[in-house]
């Protein structure tokens, strides 16, 4: 950090806990040494630096020379420094070391115009992605936060996605830019330019879901949002945006299948009862809104194995079984409501034992079923005339 004065407070330190280590002792003598002799050192380098043509031995010495400057100089420093670390960059644009310490120099002196200019040349010209990568992301974040030109981070923030794909600092940035300025287009070529690398599952499901509520709700193209809540349905079949999107998608006529598909996928998937027991009788309705009588019923059946006295679904299965013709099934459901009404509704035990006489006499042909239903009508209510008058 050409800090000397600090480091040399820190070494001190560490001899006091370690006395006699020899390598705290060499720094020791040498920023000694430096403090001493720094002009000495500084023209050194320059002149030799002056006599090399190897690139980056040339850049080495006058980094080192820059170095030495800023650190000692007093007057006419800064503008020594820049000659420096300048023409160390223009004998090799590609070093790292002299982009970095240059940056760090100039972020000292608040120069954040030639801070920003340095690492975005540093960032198109060093060696590894690593570097680039980590010059694109001070750059933008000098630009965004102190130069206030967030169009010119944004554009730094891209070109981290271009080398580090679904970067989460460039991808939050440019997500929260795009979304400002309601540039959809851009936002979804984002998440999908990130979906083509491999991610955690997690990260994938989010930007599947980003994806998709864009074309959905702010670009209003729900067939351009389909794949991605396709793609979001095989990570989590139950997740709730997804599930309400198919809703809304799936009106025709013709959709009700897949529709239900999807239901009952979500309904198999999910482990919290109450949530289960929802999708099942959303997977009911819709089914017996469609007209899939059989689906429906066996959706029925399952809310009743959850909640038995579930009366959406009795009355459901009542008017199926009644619709289809199924006598056997409607009066095992109307013995089950019997059943389960308390000793002290006489009211309903009686109207539903009346419901099932009609079943057993016109469509079963059951005269005992029917003799036993007029009696246990009168065991509840001993002054019933109908039952007194059927039963003579």
């Amino acid at each position: 950090l050409l800090d000397d004065e600090t480091a040399k407070i820190a070494f001190e330190a560490a001899r006091d806990l370690r006395p006699g280590d020899d390598e705290v002792g060499e720094a020791l003598e040498q920023i000694g040494s430096a403090e001493t002799n720094w002009k000495d050192i500084a023209k050194r380098f320059v002149d030799e630096a002056d006599t090399t043509s190897e690139p980056t031995l040339k850049t080495s010495l006058l980094v080192s020379a820059a170095s030495f400057l800023w650190k000692y100089k007093k007057r006419g420093r800064d503008k020594d420094v820049d000659r420096a670390f300048r023409q160390a960059l223009d004998s090799d644009p590609a070093d790292a070391r002299a982009s970095r310490l240059y940056a760090h120099v100039l972020r000292r002196r608040e120069k954040w115009d030639e801070l920003a200019a340095v690492l975005l040349d540093a960032a198109e010209k060093t060696r590894t992605r690593e570097d680039r990568v980590g010059f694109y992301l001070q750059a933008a974040r000098i630009i965004a936060r102190t130069l206030s030109q967030p169009d010119r981070a944004a554009a730094c923030y891209e070109r981290v996605l271009d080398f580090s794909p679904g970067h989460p600092e460039g991808m939050r940035f440019l997500v929260e830019h795009f979304t400002a300025k309601e540039n959809w287009d851009h936002l979804v070529a984002l998440y999908e330019d990130a979906l083509r690398s491999r991610h955690k599952i997690e990260n994938e499901q989010g930007m599947l879901l980003q994806v998709g509520m864009v074309h959905w709700r702010f670009r209003a193209s729900p067939s351009e949002a389909e794949p991605a809540f396709a793609r979001l349905r095989k990570i989590d079949p139950a997740h709730p945006a997804m599930l309400d999107f198919y809703r809304e998608f799936l009106k025709k006529p013709g959709d009700a299948q897949k529709l239900l598909s999807i239901l009952a996928d979500a309904q198999r998937s999910v482990t919290d009862p109450k949530q289960k027991a929802e999708l099942s009788v959303e997977l009911a309705r819709s089914a017996q809104a469609g007209g899939a009588s059989d689906r429906s019923i066996d959706a029925w059946k399952a809310v009743l194995r959850n909640d038995p006295k579930n009366a959406a679904a009795l009355a459901a299965l009542r008017e199926l079984y009644r619709a289809g013709e199924k006598w056997n099934a409607l009066v095992e459901v109307l013995k089950g409501e019997i059943d389960a009404v308390p000793a002290s509704d006489v009211e309903r035990k009686v109207a539903l034992l009346r419901e099932s006489i009609p079943i057993y006499r016109d469509h079963l042909k059951l005269d005992v079923m029917v003799i036993n239903s007029w009696n246990a009508i009168l065991a509840l209510r001993p002054d019933d005339v109908e039952a007194l008058d059927a039963l003579a």
